[in-house]
């Protein structure tokens, strides 16, 4: 994924790898701004080559994002918060935009089992944790040929959530006799 930090005008091109341990790993390598939003700069492509599997020839942008972060630091305790709240979603592909503004998302980010003054606040206000990916949520948001019936009780969640049903633009996977072997 490109990413850009308005507040600093910095711009990031970043790969995230889920490893053994069940844990995501990341890199990334700074990109000037007027790289930002393509693959065709020379800096971009060596760093793909040298970090993923695949070639950057088989990536093109999907999805943009927007949202609002506020990001809290405890270093007592070696733990980030990151609030997102503001999310919209543009497809690069079909053009479909979706927001769904409504929703608060807070991920905990901290070293081992180490406690979590917020954790505990959510848990006080019976808060559970949920996974969910902005991206797959943009996706089925914006893209009608993406299968959601996996996603379906996350839509429903995240529409509670925010008050309101969710117009999804993914389809209901068409069940055919391949698929029952």
């Amino acid at each position: 994924r490109q990413r850009e930090y308005v507040d600093s005008g910095i711009c990031f091109c970043e790969i995230k790898n889920k490893i053994n341990t069940g844990r995501t790993q990341k890199v990334r390598v700074k990109i000037a701004k007027s790289e930002w939003g393509t693959l065709d700069a020379a800096e971009m492509s060596s760093f793909v080559k040298e970090h993923f599997w695949i070639t950057d020839r088989m990536l093109s942008p999907r999805l943009q994002n927007g949202f609002e972060r506020i990001t809290l630091v405890n270093h007592a305790h070696t733990e980030r918060v990151t609030i997102d709240q503001s999310i919209s979603f543009r497809n690069l592909v079909t053009d479909v935009e979706a927001d769904v503004s409504g929703l608060v998302v807070a991920e905990v980010k901290r070293d081992g089992r180490q406690p979590s003054d917020f954790v505990q606040l959510l848990q006080q206000y019976r808060v559970r944790p949920q996974k969910l990916s902005k991206y797959v949520l943009g996706m089925l948001l914006t893209d009608e040929h993406i299968k959601y019936n996996r996603f379906k009780p996350k839509i429903r969640y995240v529409s509670k959530l925010v008050g309101e049903e969710l117009e999804i633009k993914a389809q209901k996977a068409a069940w055919c006799a391949d698929n029952n072997r």
